[in-house]
């Protein structure tokens, strides 16, 4: 409606906390970004052109921009968010001339112990276009007196012209003198502040322009302790929010700050899972009603969790349960998972079908234990398993979203151990669907993990062939000449799971860890091993019941010709063969005759 320089600006808007007047609130400014447009196509938005855009040049990481507009032309204003995690954002459109407005953003100046020396009071300016401007800041007392709880302060804000684009054109503060005494007061104090006499050009927000701040007695001593009416929550994803209460004791550290909510752990996110309605506890409060709301996103991606803390004072977690349909995704899963207190090992393989049935085994050392069963409309199931000799098993799948992932628990009811791994329904097809990693590997043992790690130098090696139905088995000696062949499955992000009886079937042979997918390039693995004492073992070694490191080599046969020993002499001897994708160095005596030929 007019023609002349206009101004935007995101100044203030902030993705975390509250944008609050306390210099102790966990605030975090936005990182936003504005940029302005025209249309080249009649003044509809089919086809834009930029004319001018800001990152930074407002408060902090906030935007500005200044441009000439022309009375009767229809802009576009796009904004958005640069880095970090979505937030609200405050635009602000005003015009040249328009006069600037200075206030206390909120009556609460917050509170501050009466040892803390200083109380710090923030003022901010909106709409500034162009120039300076200044205002007077001075206190009054409230409950508190000026001389013996503090001191009395008048004072001139000045901001800045904003064509330099610094905070200080945005905002200001002064510094009220906190006063020491040795009496036991009332818990809390106030102290009146206000604004007045603003420059040229700006004026006072009427009803923005008087707050207070409070002063908190600190001979009341105390401990730090906040309480939560609980600390573990279930709920649905559409149930919609639940508060919870917060009790705090009046004391020294931290009774006058506002304390905020922040997930620091989970599955669940922030804004995309759940939200804080209710989001502080303000400061000088005794109690307030903090809320958790989860969103209700009509996606199935099974629960999901959160660990909330309160200013790091207290905590609670919450499980979002996931209201929406399962759709089961067919195919076959496998996993490998401990019981017994971790010293054994089990494998599951089952299969999934299109309405959700699952039948498999869990394979144990020595025993196999087959079951049936069929996912609910969340995706989980229960079984309870009976090995010989043993209490019962407890064995639950549950779906972690639309794509296939699972978590398994299995808990053991003899020793209360639960263990628990991620896997991937996979059905590799060999033609249609073929396993990526199908292809042979090699595997050395490195160490035994635990006590018995310096007895046995020289463990063992193994190779493994996957095929493209992604079955893979385990061909290898150990460091007591024990052969073993054990056959596992690959699931689809490259996880192995095998075990087998040995020993005469007094113990077993597992592997378990992720295939390299890259020929050269080393994984872990882990071998766990169950095996009975031998009376005529030279390492007395003994009964042993745990693990090994192991690293795992794709292989990739050498071409025709080229050379794979370090020695290529004529005759009898060692000749050491080296060089990727090997996963060890290998030495054997070899016969190598004129012609090259071994």
């Amino acid at each position: 409606s007019f023609t002349g320089f206009a101004y935007f600006d995101t100044n203030f808007s902030y993705s975390g906390g509250a944008p609050t007047a306390s210099l102790a609130a966990p605030h975090v400014l936005h990182d936003t970004q504005i940029a302005l447009y025209v249309s080249t196509s009649g003044g509809t938005a089919d086809a834009l052109s930029p004319l001018v855009a800001s990152d930074d040049g407002g408060y902090g990481k906030n935007s500005r921009l200044t441009f000439l507009v022309i009375s009767g032309s229809t802009y576009y204003i796009a904004v958005g968010t640069v880095t970090g995690s979505p937030g609200r954002i405050n635009l602000q459109y005003y015009k040249s001339g328009t006069p600037s407005e200075i206030y206390f953003h909120s009556y609460d100046l917050g509170a501050s112990s009466e040892g803390a020396e200083t109380h710090t009071i923030i003022v901010r300016r909106r709409y500034a276009t162009t120039g300076t401007a200044t205002c007077t800041l001075a206190t009054s007392n409230g409950d508190a007196t000026a001389g013996s709880d503090y001191t009395s302060l008048s004072t001139t804000l000045t901001f800045s012209n904003p064509s330099g684009g610094s905070g200080s054109s945005w905002e200001d503060s002064a510094a009220v003198t906190l006063l020491q005494d040795s009496l036991d007061e009332s818990q809390y104090e106030t102290v009146n502040v206000t604004l007045s006499g603003a420059s040229s050009g700006s004026t006072i927000v009427a009803g923005s322009n008087t707050a207070f701040f409070f002063i908190w007695d600190d001979e009341s001593g105390g401990n730090s302790s906040i309480v939560l009416s609980g600390t573990y929550f279930r709920v649905r994803e559409n149930q919609g929010s639940i508060g919870i209460q917060v009790n705090r004791e009046y004391l020294v550290d931290t009774s006058y700050l506002e304390l905020y909510q922040t997930a620091i752990s989970g599955t669940a996110s922030i804004a995309q899972d759940f939200t804080f309605d209710n989001d502080a506890l303000p400061a000088h409060a005794s109690s307030s009603l903090i809320s958790f709301r989860p969103t209700n996103d009509n996606v199935f991606e099974g629960d999901e969790t959160v660990l909330v803390s309160v200013a790091g004072l207290a905590s609670y977690y919450v499980t979002i349960e996931d209201d929406d349909l399962y759709i089961p995704v067919p195919g076959k899963l496998t996993t490998s998972l401990t019981y017994a207190a971790g010293a054994r090992r089990a494998v599951l393989y089952s299969t999934v079908s299109a309405v959700g049935a699952v039948s498999g085994k869990l394979i144990l050392p020595g025993q196999t234990l087959p079951f049936t069963g069929k996912l609910d409309t969340r995706g989980k199931l229960q079984v309870a398993l009976q090995p010989k000799g043993r209490s019962l098993l407890y064995l639950k799948l549950a779906a972690q979203d639309s794509a296939g992932h699972m978590t398994v628990e299995l808990l053991d009811t003899s020793t209360n151990g639960l263990s628990s791994a991620n896997a991937l329904i996979q059905n590799f097809r060999p033609v249609v669907n073929p396993c990526p990693l199908a292809g042979t590997y090699t595997v050395a043992m490195e160490a035994l993990i635990g006590a018995d790690a310096a007895v046995v130098t020289n463990p063992g090696a193994a190779s493994c062939k996957v095929s493209a139905s992604g079955n893979a088995v385990f061909v290898g000696k150990l460091f007591d000449g024990t052969a073993h062949t054990v056959a596992g499955f690959v699931d689809g992000e490259g996880q192995v799971s095998a075990i087998a009886p040995a020993f005469a079937g007094l113990g077993y042979v597992g592997y378990s860890g992720a295939l390299p997918l890259v020929s050269g390039s080393l994984s872990p693995l882990t071998v766990s091993l169950s095996r009975p004492a031998r009376a005529n073992d030279p390492l007395k070694f003994g009964a042993y019941a745990g693990s090994f490191s192991g690293s795992c080599a794709r292989y990739t046969p050498p071409a025709p010709g080229a050379r794979v020993l370090e020695a290529w002499n004529t005759g009898t001897g060692k000749a050491t063969l080296f060089g990727a994708p090997l996963a060890t160095t290998l030495t054997k005596a070899l016969t190598i005759s004129t012609t090259n030929l071994i």
